[in-house]
């Protein structure tokens, strides 16, 4: 009997160990064999080149069309990676291996596709072009039958780096269909204008995620004016939003603000969203209402309203400048919910122990620092709380306030003032939750950085990251540009489903000053290796605002 070729094996191990990143014995004796039986079929793989669309800057517009082969760059400064595919490019497909005179019923086919991503077969069947639009990977299969025989590779292509837009100017809002909603929204004499401040929680369970945001009813309004509150969804890890509606809208209430999250332990152990809103901030007779979903945000039911017992928390006569800073509520390690709030221009935190059920005040009062809008994040050991203020009045330089809580967010200290740029305007705060990746913990920051420059208000979106994830140090951000152009409130949010980035930002046309020019809530969905790639930012104090 003839006995096999074992060093012939291991070397064919060895080499299919290093290019495919086999480590299992088992497998690699499997893949080796599995070689051996279609040695005598043509060997078929896939070659792939990159062609890299036309660069548009927000500088000349902010809407580009992907299907022309435009790409987003944030300014001449930006350099992507001649290797990394973004939204706006093509990559050529091209079978190699085999004859074309051969082959017989070629076929390409688009076997997982993230984001609207087309492939088209060329004439020639041993090519396809691929058009990247979207975020995150995608299976391309080839298939043909050549001398009698049935022939098939795969590739995968996987996209960087995409953006669109949530809601645009104007954009209908629908009312709500479920019964338990429909107590609190009236259809608004008025069609919605602009759509601003927005904010979006996760469910790790589904990977579903559920946008809320300002309905703006009048062009040129400022924020005493009559606003409603809606929400959204998005089952592909934010590509697209779907189920746009009002949650309360109760013209002429000026409502809009508030906090949503997700309560792990709510829903007896299952999970939950938890949104508190108001209604109108500037009156003693604001109502602070809590929310939950327990369908993904397809339908949400009322818990009751919290301004009575909030403001007897924060020692005042009623809920008169109480309100939620546009951001996301926290669940802590410790199974507690912390909400970052602002009551008279003054942040603060509301804590529950009991899901959400009844609310406590931290010690942040009127004694320390004043502080708007706010958000906050807790490290991936669960050790500290983080919360970053917008300072009230501005000054020059603008300069968030920094606070922190070690006990699950009973009790804050101040931390001083934070090194990252702001032009005075909410922020997103968010950390990359990915164990055994070198970047788990790190800490994220998006926010608009200054009102100078080249643009009118506050402009030029950052998206900051800080590797210590254990104390977040201020020396430790790095700080680049996303977004050259008009922005407004911006929020960030790690998806580890697709190990992307999630920047929203409310963006505004060029020339106009706010807020008349709200064009649209814009998001980026980019790697982590594209962040890299970003120009930085460099950040100047004093002096800089």
């Amino acid at each position: 009997m003839n006995r096999p070729n074992w060093r012939c094996v291991r070397l064919m191990n060895l080499v299919l160990t290093v290019t495919l990143g086999v480590s299992s014995p088992r497998s690699e004796l499997w893949l080796a064999a599995n070689h051996l039986r279609q040695a005598q079929s043509p060997a078929t793989a896939i070659e792939k080149r990159i062609v890299p669309g036309s660069p548009v800057t927000p500088s000349l517009t902010q809407a580009y069309d992907p299907e022309k082969g435009q790409r987003f760059v944030v300014n001449a400064e930006h350099r992507i990676p001649a290797d990394m595919i973004v939204q706006g490019d093509s990559v050529i497909l091209r079978a190699k291996g085999l004859e074309a005179t051969q082959v017989r019923e070629a076929r390409w086919t688009l076997k997982k596709a993230s984001g609207k991503p087309v492939l088209t077969a060329r004439e020639k069947p041993l090519e396809a072009v691929f058009r990247a639009d979207g975020f995150g990977e995608n299976l391309i299969e080839f298939s043909a039958l050549a001398g009698g025989k049935r022939i098939t590779a795969e590739t995968t292509v996987v996209v960087e780096f995409s953006t669109a837009n949530m809601l645009v100017s104007r954009q209908r809002v629908s009312m709500p269909t479920d019964e338990p909603s429909k107590p609190f929204v009236r259809r608004p004499p008025l069609e919605a204008n602009n759509h601003r401040e927005q904010c979006t929680a996760r469910n790790p369970h589904t990977g579903r995620l559920v946008t809320f945001w300002q309905v703006n009813y009048l062009e040129g309004q400022p924020d005493e004016g009559p606003m409603g509150v809606a929400v959204m969804q998005s089952g592909d890890h934010g590509v697209t939003w779907t189920g746009q509606r009002y949650l309360y809208s109760n013209y002429p209430d000026n409502s809009g603000w508030g906090t949503i999250g997700w309560n792990q332990n709510g829903n007896d152990g299952k999970g939950e969203f938890l949104l508190f809103t108001c209604s109108h901030v500037r009156s003693p007779g604001n109502r602070l209402m809590l929310f939950r979903s327990r369908d993904d945000g397809d339908s949400w039911q009322h818990l009751g309203d919290y301004q009575s017992p909030i403001a007897k928390e924060f020692q005042r006569d009623n809920a008169l400048l109480t309100y939620f800073g546009v951001n996301r509520m926290v669940a802590t390690k410790r199974g507690t919910l912390v909400a970052p709030t602002v009551n008279n221009y003054y942040v603060r935190a509301l804590w529950s122990d009991d899901n959400g059920a009844s609310w406590h005040s931290s010690n942040l009062n009127q004694k320390f620092p004043q502080g708007d809008e706010n958000a906050i994040v807790e490290t991936a050991n669960g050790g500290k709380l983080i919360l970053l203020a917008r300072p009230h009045g501005g000054g020059s330089p603008i300069r968030n306030h920094r606070f922190e809580s070690t006990d699950g967010g009973r009790n804050w200290s101040v931390a001083g003032k934070s090194t990252l740029p702001t032009a005075g305007v909410n922020l997103g705060l968010d950390k990359i939750a990915q164990p055994g990746q070198p970047q788990h913990g790190h800490v994220l920051y998006a926010s608009a950085a200054t009102r100078t420059g080249p643009h009118k208000g506050r402009q030029r979106t950052v998206l900051a990251i800080n590797d210590d994830a254990v104390n977040v140090d201020e020396s430790r951000w790095d700080v680049r540009l996303l977004w050259d152009g008009q922005a407004n409130y911006s929020d960030v949010l790690y998806l580890p489903e697709d190990r992307s980035i999630f920047v929203s930002i409310e963006t505004i046309q060029p020339g106009k000053e706010s807020p008349l020019g709200y064009e649209a809530i814009r998001y980026f969905k980019l790697s982590y290796r594209y962040w890299q790639h970003l120009p930085r930012y460099k950040v100047a104090f004093p002096g800089q605002d």
